[in-house]
């Protein structure tokens, strides 16, 4: 397991292994897995492990039946039992920082875990899903994800009214000259390749439509919130508690009362009366009278 122990019985034996060889661990550590895994065992004896994820997670727990195959998104992989297979597979159709992830097999327990919180749906023979790619995490390779149809598909004259109001404002917008360059027969095809790439590439590194079909039978496991990208320069930006509190604070005296100063509609022995309605009187000391 790649997870955090948070405490084992006596009787819990742990061995730090590559989970296949060195080539093998080193690809899957450049795929966006672990490079190392923990082994516990006990022998003979019961014993206990207490497991926790390294960051605001939740825990999933899947009971692999041995025919079933799953894939689990790199980083939400926590634990697994024994006999449980697990080993890194490239995955389409999710953009280049979703390409590979972990392909679980075998007969035991899985456990996975991932920012916010996790729930499992499950689909029937013909229920299809359409599922964001960022919150999906763990998938039956029977639900077959692939990309879907935008949502909304706007009528063709809609959408031909709308190209023609954004044509006509960015005429007016736009001066004769550079109307000309643009469609200067020399220079239009060069900026259409370049959209064309921009738009390609964008959706090779960032996925491309933003949900993933899923069809059933099958089930698969989503998060309700995705992990800020820079979440971890909080740790850097985010004052310590020695930058907070002083480390060598002064030490504690009496202030004299003469030399105070206080704002000149305020008498210098005085004291504060407040009503029920929350009117605030300032009443003077008398002479000889102290609080």
């Amino acid at each position: 397991m790649p997870g955090s122990a948070i405490a084992v019985s006596s009787k819990v034996q742990v061995e730090r292994i590559t989970n296949g060889n060195i080539i093998i661990a080193v690809g899957r550590k450049l795929a966006g897995g672990s490079l190392i895994y923990h082994k516990f065992t006990t022998g003979s004896h019961p014993g206990d492990i207490l497991l926790g994820p390294n960051n605001l997670s939740d825990i999933a727990v899947i009971n692999m039946d041995g025919a079933s195959k799953y894939y689990v998104r790199n980083g939400a992989f926590l634990a697994k039992g024994p006999r449980v297979t697990v080993h890194v597979s490239r995955v389409y159709g999710m953009g280049a920082l979703n390409a590979f992830a972990n392909c679980v097999t075998g007969r035991g327990i899985l456990a996975i875990s991932n920012y916010g919180a996790i729930h499992r749906l499950v689909l029937n023979s013909g229920d299809i899903y359409l599922v964001n790619a960022k919150n999906l995490i763990a998938w039956n390779s029977q639900t077959n994800p692939i990309v879907a149809s935008s949502l909304i598909s706007p009528s063709s004259i809609a959408r031909n009214r709308l190209v023609k109001n954004m044509r006509e404002r960015l005429s007016k917008m736009s001066s004769s000259f550079l109307d000309t360059y643009r469609s200067s027969p020399s220079i239009k095809p060069t900026l259409d390749n370049i959209k064309r790439i921009s738009v390609k590439t964008r959706k090779l590194v960032f996925g491309g439509p933003e949900f993933l079909q899923l069809s059933g039978p099958g089930d698969f496991y989503l998060s309700t919130r995705i992990e800020p990208v820079l979440g971890g320069l909080k740790l850097f930006t985010s004052p310590s508690i020695e930058e907070i509190v002083a480390a060598n604070p002064e030490p504690w005296s009496p202030s004299n009362s003469s030399s105070q100063q206080y704002p000149p509609y305020i008498p210098t022995m005085s004291y504060a009366i407040v009503s029920d309605k929350g009117e605030v009187t300032l009443m003077k000391l008398a002479k000889g009278q102290t609080l």
